[in-house]
């Protein structure tokens, strides 16, 4: 229920009394599905919004026309975030950058290639 709520996972587990780590360790399962139940949580409300806008409630229906004008704001905005930027490369660990710097090594070393005789 925590996570349908939308708390982070440090949160979570300072409200129910563990660290984060045991949280993770023992609630893996819940935490992977933390997007799920909220996404659950708000398609019931907009479901109960929809039927009393149904029923003829005004505040309902201004309520919903509220939400929905809210997620096409925030889906329109991940959208352009990222626009005309390129991607950050995920940062390499010490074994990997010695790994890649071995290997620009081995090619400054490499045996020079023969003369091409023509015949």
């Amino acid at each position: 229920m925590a996570f349908a709520r939308g708390l982070s996972v440090k949160e979570a587990a300072t409200a129910i009394g563990v660290s984060v780590g045991t949280l993770r360790k023992h609630y893996l399962n819940e935490i992977e599905q933390r997007n799920a139940a909220r996404l659950r949580m708000e398609m019931t409300q907009l479901a109960r919004l929809n039927k009393a806008a149904a029923d003829g409630k005004v505040a309902a229906e201004k309520e919903l026309f509220k939400r929905l004008d809210k997620a096409a704001m925030q889906q329109l905005a991940e959208s352009v975030v990222d626009r005309g930027r390129p991607k950050k490369a995920a940062p390499i660990g010490k074994k990997e950058a010695a790994r890649a710097a071995a290997k620009e090594a081995v090619k400054k070393f490499r045996p020079r290639a023969g003369p091409n005789l023509l015949n």
